[in-house]
């Protein structure tokens, strides 16, 4: 299947960073794709099972709120223009820093905790886990899903795991901190596109001088 991007070429402008800064914007766009490929992915599948796409972007802006507080430290913003600066701050101001009761501390890092780490046992967000496990207990039957056409192991969705994965996230959310996060998942996506318009101009300043 192709994609539905068509693949066009520019300047590098990898050719005018160090290493570090490099890695910087790999990792920025990285994040990027991976956020809008989770939210495509999100429209192709049901309510419940695309609660994991869901829960994986939240597990990005928490690895993305890390690299923010680096960056912020680093020369890599000598090349930001003012947009770029202006976004860049949005998401600073949504995610750093990480105190207690801070979106990355208090909703972010809890749900990745609990979505990615399987030993549940182990968890220190047991009550949480304890109100999602009474509702599944509580069912007279559990939900199965089968699917004919797939091969032998690719046959079958344990979608009572999803629905437990449904009920535990959303302890930790109200609609008002879905909305902000929609928005930090934006910001992230239009600071890699501000960004590498600043480094194109940067890099063909150089080229003309040059």
């Amino acid at each position: 299947m192709s994609s539905k991007y068509k693949q066009e070429l520019i300047e590098n402008v990898f050719s005018i960073l160090n290493d570090e800064q490099a890695l910087f914007l790999m990792g920025l766009s990285l994040a990027s794709n991976d956020l809008c490929i989770n939210l495509e992915s999100m429209a192709n599948f049901s309510e419940e099972e695309n609660i994991y796409f869901f829960v994986n972007s939240l597990s990005i802006i928490r690895e993305i709120a890390k690299l923010v507080e680096v960056i912020e430290n680093s020369d890599f913003m000598d090349f930001f223009s003012k947009n770029s600066i202006k976004i860049f701050n949005e998401l600073k101001a949504g995610l750093v820093p990480f105190h207690d009761t801070s979106l990355t501390k208090s909703v972010l890092k809890p749900i990745r905790d609990l979505s990615f780490h399987y030993n549940l046992n182990a968890s220190k967000e047991i009550g949480a886990i304890d109100k999602a496990l009474d509702y599944l207990l509580n069912l007279r039957d559990i939900p199965v899903g089968f699917n004919e056409k797939e091969e032998v192991g690719l046959s079958q969705r344990y979608m009572f795991a999803d629905t437990f994965r449904t009920k535990l996230v959303f302890q930790y959310l109200t609609t008002a901190k879905v909305s902000k996060i929609s928005l930090l998942s934006v910001n992230v996506v239009q600071l890699v596109d501000s960004l590498l318009n600043d480094l194109l101009l940067k890099l063909r300043r150089q080229n003309n001088d040059g």
